[in-house]
């Protein structure tokens, strides 16, 4: 390859990095859930603390308390039911304009975005905590220039090792820290229907620790010298029965880059693994983190991972 074409085919990767969008849970992407709530005006202000506490105590609604009571002229009564309208009877209902009672739709659960808070606060006023990593997330301003630059390196290195494989997939694992390369391997599954890509070099990772179960062949690799120690570490008893720690947990704080979107069987070892972050190139149809499945996003899972397409 020519240095003009090496060049060329630099850019054509940052350019695909920058587009590089996260892949997050449905519930962040999607509208906030409405519902329809009896609201109705206040005719005399001055009894507006007092409705508020009695509608606190006479017609709670537990699963919005993430909304104003009051808004402008307005009270937020209850959710349309029988048994709230009786409750109403109950109320001193002097300060309020019956005449005005009215249905209307309100956020029910609380917005997780800053743009989801803008669509429903329009609706009725609630509350919204913005988190400014998420938000930098969603808007793909996470990274910096250099970070981009970074994370090209580590892909074109991934795209090598998928071009000495048949199955033209590779994997990279790095770690962020001390931007070194733990681990490269490319997909063997001609040889094994289970040495896929990650899953060699999860392995290869376990080897820098002792560990490991197949044999490195050519063009994979592992570099033990960029493993550095790790304030998280596995334990191993010795002779004695006595734990000693004795290295980091397999991937945990790492950053894997994988040309080809994993599989559910990559993407739980990947869980298993503790690994920090993936990025990855081409989607798959059995792909488990945002075709299939966003795997990475479910809440039943003990480690979590974030993801990058």
């Amino acid at each position: 390859m020519t240095e003009k074409s090496q060049a060329s085919n630099t850019f054509d990767i940052k350019m695909v990095l920058k587009l590089f969008k996260p892949v997050v849970e449905d519930c962040l992407l999607l509208d906030t859930p409405v519902v329809n709530v009896v609201v109705c005006k206040i005719k005399d202000k001055k009894q507006t603390s007092r409705l508020v506490q009695e509608c606190n105590g006479k017609l709670q609604i537990p699963t919005l308390q993430h909304l104003k009571r009051v808004h402008r002229e307005d009270i937020l009564l209850y959710l349309p039911s029988e048994k709230n309208e009786k409750c109403l009877s109950e109320l001193d209902t002097s300060g309020l304009d019956l005449t005005t009672l009215r249905v209307i739709k309100v956020a029910s659960t609380t917005p997780k975005t800053r743009k989801q808070f803008t669509s429903v606060n329009s609706l009725w006023p609630c509350a919204y905590h913005e988190d400014k990593y998420l938000e930098k997330l969603l808007s793909n301003t996470l990274f910096s220039s250099r970070e981009l630059e970074e994370h090209c390196e580590w892909m074109t290195e991934a795209i090598r090792a998928a071009r000495r494989s048949k199955i033209q997939v590779g994997a990279v694992v790095v770690d962020p820290s001390t931007k070194s390369l733990i681990a490269i391997a490319s997909d063997d599954r001609t040889a094994h229907p289970m040495k896929h890509s990650i899953m060699v070099v999860v392995d290869l990772v376990a080897r820098t620790q002792g560990g490991g179960l197949w044999t490195v062949r050519d063009g994979d690799f592992v570099f033990k010298d960029n493993v550095k120690k790790s304030s998280v570490t596995h334990s191993k008893r010795d002779q004695e029965g006595i734990e000693k720690p004795v290295g980091p947990y397999l991937c945990t704080g790492y950053d894997l880059y994988v040309t080809r979107e994993p599989c559910i069987m990559c993407a739980m070892a990947l869980v298993h693994s503790r690994v920090r972050r993936v990025f990855y190139g081409t989607e798959s149809q059995t792909g488990a983190l945002g075709t299939l499945v966003k795997l990475h996003t479910l809440k039943d899972l003990n480690h979590r991972y974030e993801v990058f397409k």
